[in-house]
């Protein structure tokens, strides 16, 4: 089920209000590196992806969805995390990648791990990275 535009508009931008288009073409590889982990293919991910892609892409003011030049897998994520120098960059990447994996209001095996290491990799704080969770959860639940 989608979730309602204006929420999710002001979840995002109470994050993190303003993207580089670098900043939010990796946030974009994040979110779509959280919706493949597990290997199944979920029609909620995909729709809260779509969703999240024209958010992202309008916060940066781009034209347009870019498409990975790269693989997207777990070993890319030190390098992802380097194109974000903001916290609220680094966290908007996680909150992403959150709200794909929980939209079918399930984290798998492969989700949690992603998660965890999601978290090192942005480098944020295990209480913070818990409450950008519990926000995310709640907007699925929304």
């Amino acid at each position: 089920m989608p979730i309602d535009d204006a929420k999710l508009h002001t979840v995002l931008t109470t994050i993190h209000n303003e993207l580089t288009e670098r900043e939010a073409t990796a946030i974009i590889d994040v979110a779509r590196l959280a919706a493949s982990v597990d290997k199944k293919s979920d029609v909620a991910e995909m729709a809260i992806l779509i969703q999240l892609l024209g958010h992202l892409t309008q916060m940066a003011r781009m034209e347009g969805i870019p498409f990975p030049t790269k693989a997207i897998d777990e070993d890319r994520l030190l390098d992802i995390s380097d194109s974000l120098i903001p916290v609220g960059a680094r966290e908007l990447a996680y909150a992403c990648a959150y709200l794909v994996m929980a939209s079918d209001q399930k984290i798998t095996t492969e989700e949690a791990k992603l998660t965890t290491m999601l978290g090192d990799a942005m480098v944020i704080d295990p209480g913070r990275a818990r409450v950008l969770a519990a926000t995310m959860e709640a907007l699925v639940r929304s």
